[in-house]
């Protein structure tokens, strides 16, 4: 986790969060004002849930899910 405390010794030019919420908001603010610039989790993580999702599809086709069969 990037804490105010530990923030100050960063030094990298980006940071791509990997975690929910790896980032402090206190620490966000020291990070910003030192230039760095941080890709959130919600966007680095998207690409997986984007292709968890056509996986999904590709195994339950459109139509078929949620219908009871008789």
């Amino acid at each position: 986790m990037i804490t105010a405390e530990n923030a100050s010794r960063i030094n990298a030019k980006i940071i791509v969060e990997g975690a929910n919420g790896p980032t402090a908001a206190d620490a966000d603010e020291i990070l910003n004002k030192k230039g760095i610039l941080i890709v959130p989790d919600i966007l680095a993580n998207a690409g997986g849930v984007i292709v968890s999702y056509f996986e999904w599809l590709s195994k339950h086709p459109p139509g078929i899910v949620g219908r009871s069969k008789k």
